[in-house]
């Protein structure tokens, strides 16, 4: 039986656990309220930010996005470390609630509750705060290393501390200027990084002058030194990611926010036209603009021409001058291929801000054997009456994608924008996530395809693929197979002629179908809770529709949530379930 008075023993484990489910609690446990709760709402306060700075603007506060999420594992850790030290120490008193432990809780309630709901008249100033913050809280960072150092054991020297201290409150006082001034000196971290062993030089000597006559063990500070490494890495990729040589990053980011982009105003100059012989070794042509519109075309010319627009919204005439100067367009061509690429030159704050730079490239009607790419990340394609024997992609990160008079088989992706096609001669891939695909006369297979958004076929000779997650599909005229899926949306299919297997098939949605009265084909439809209604001599029993047109030949399978509608092509009109609209 345990003595009267005698404490038992807090459980390191359940300590442990807690700290780790919701740092703090393990505090709490262990009975240091004040640390508990200041860890806990400090926390909150970490993670309300990062969501606040990222719906008010991902791109302008990039940086110090990045920042607070690093800070979060630094939460947990402190969390349960310092929790299992306070375990393991049960002879201590708990920490007292003193009035500064109060303060610094009031204080950071009323912060939370700003970030969680910014009165409006706030909202414009707390993202001008937002701007000015970062220089100044790595200077604070900075100054908590050396009063951790002053608090620690006065018998070891830790070498680097001082040095990883000054590293950071210089990147604070770099980032600061160049947002006060809309300069890019960040950039300098890059060429004058080996300061840092001449300030590691300057502790040794130190050490060694005012330690003569003291015992005091010399250590590195790893801890230190690693947190100024992760600060100045962050700060470089962050505000230089554009200049680094490594692009493989592109293709896992599906942002613009790691860059700022100038939109289509302010000071507008044209750069003079470039002239590219186009030798008979070369297969391949690719052209690539960060920032602005490309505009492809073919014209009686025997060069390729490439005429450049160059936007800079910025105030300052001079500056805007100096800018579009020096964004350019560099070329490039081997024995094969042929590069051109939109350069801008960085500006505004940290050097994150692009131009706009709009291209305009004509090529020889009579180069019909390349192979042709283009790669926008902000900006609309445009490309009309070419050939391309070798195909014709296009990428496109965030802008509408144009393709018209095209004779070859194309490729077109994007992620936010629409996607138009028309008058391909050959197969075609249009693929886009948010936005709209309309696809009209093309000659060979299509595949289109959307997550959110409409997608409209009309005039398909090969196989068609459609499918999106939320939106309507409409296909007029589509002379070999079908396959038609949507997720939430209804569906139109209206041909002629049926040259292959129909697969139609909406979760929530109307299905309605034309197919010509002498064809040959067998229907299978099924709903589940709409009606079904056709004027075909087909079987409909509940909620099921079988019958047989002509030879059967082809195989129509359709597969509704709601109401299905299956009429001879030029009858769907009179059906109770048209909607025109579409």
């Amino acid at each position: 039986m345990r003595e009267l008075g005698v404490k038992r023993p807090k459980s390191r484990l359940l300590a442990a656990v807690l700290a780790f489910i919701l740092p703090g609690s393990g505090h709490l446990y262990a009975g240091r309220y004040a640390r508990g709760l200041l860890i806990m709402a400090g926390l909150m306060l970490d993670v309300a930010a990062i969501i606040r700075l990222a719906d008010a603007n991902g791109a302008r506060h990039l940086l110090f996005i990045v920042y607070l999420a690093l800070a979060v594992p630094a939460f947990y850790f402190v969390s349960v470390y310092d929790a299992l030290q306070s375990v393991e120490r049960p002879t201590e008193k708990p920490s007292r609630l003193t009035m500064v432990s109060g303060f610094l809780l009031m204080i950071g309630g009323l912060l939370l509750a700003i970030l969680i709901r910014p009165p409006a008249s706030l909202v414009p100033w707390m993202n001008e705060l937002a701007d000015y913050s970062v220089g100044p809280l790595l200077a604070v960072t900075a100054l908590i290393l050396i009063i951790i150092y002053w608090k620690g054991a006065v018998d070891v020297f830790k070498l680097g501390r001082f040095t990883s201290a000054a590293i950071i409150v210089a990147i604070g006082c770099l980032l600061l200027s160049d947002q006060l001034q809309n300069r890019n000196d960040i950039a300098l971290l890059l060429h004058w990084w080996p300061a840092v062993f001449v300030l590691l030089g300057a502790e040794i000597i130190l050490f060694s002058i005012f330690n003569r006559k003291k015992e005091r063990r010399l250590r590195l500070d790893f801890g230190g030194g690693l947190l100024a490494i992760i600060i100045a890495a962050t700060a470089l990729v962050v505000t230089q990611y554009a200049e680094l040589p490594f692009k493989w990053l592109d293709q896992y980011v599906e942002l613009k926010g790691s860059a700022d982009y100038g939109e289509e105003k302010g000071f507008r100059y044209t750069k003079e036209q470039i002239v590219i012989p186009l030798e008979e070794s070369v297969s391949e042509m690719t052209i690539s603009n960060p920032n602005g519109h490309v505009t492809l075309r073919s014209g009686d010319v025997n060069s390729v021409l490439v005429d450049t627009e160059v936007w800079v919204d910025t105030e300052d005439q001079t500056e805007a001058g100096r800018i579009a100067e020096k964004s350019r367009v560099d070329t490039s061509s081997d024995s094969a291929k042929l590069t051109i690429q939109g350069i801008g030159e960085p500006y505004g704050a940290s050097g994150g801000r692009k131009p706009r730079i709009n291209l305009i490239v004509t090529m020889p009607r009579e180069a019909t054997e390349l192979s042709l790419s283009v790669h926008v990340t902000n900006g609309e394609v445009d490309v009309n009456g070419v050939a391309a024997a070798g195909g014709l992609r296009v990428n496109n990160v965030s802008g509408d994608i144009q393709l018209s008079d095209i004779q070859g088989n194309v490729e077109a992706s994007g992620i936010s924008g629409s996607v138009k096609l028309s008058g391909i001669t050959g197969s075609a891939n249009a693929t886009t996530k948010n936005g709209a695909v309309d696809v009209a006369s093309v000659s060979g297979e299509l595949v289109a395809t959307t997550i959110n958004g409409s997608v409209k076929v009309k005039d398909a000779g090969g196989a068609v693929e459609a499918e999106t997650k939320n939106g309507k599909i409409s296909i007029e005229e589509a002379a070999s197979s079908v396959k038609a899926d949507t997720l939430n949306g209804g569906i139109e299919l209206s041909s002629s002629v049926i040259g292959g297997d129909w697969d139609v098939d909406s979760s929530v949605g109307e299905i309605k179908v034309e197919a010509p009265e002498n064809g040959d084909f067998t229907v299978y439809g099924s709903v589940t809770f709409g009606s079904i209604d056709t004027d075909f001599p087909f079987t409909v029993s509940k909620k099921t529709v079988r019958g047989t047109v002509g030879a059967g030949t082809y195989r129509i399978q359709i597969n509704a949530t709601n109401s299905i509608s299956i009429h001879a092509i030029g009858l769907l009109a009179s059906s109770a379930f048209i909607d025109k609209s579409f």
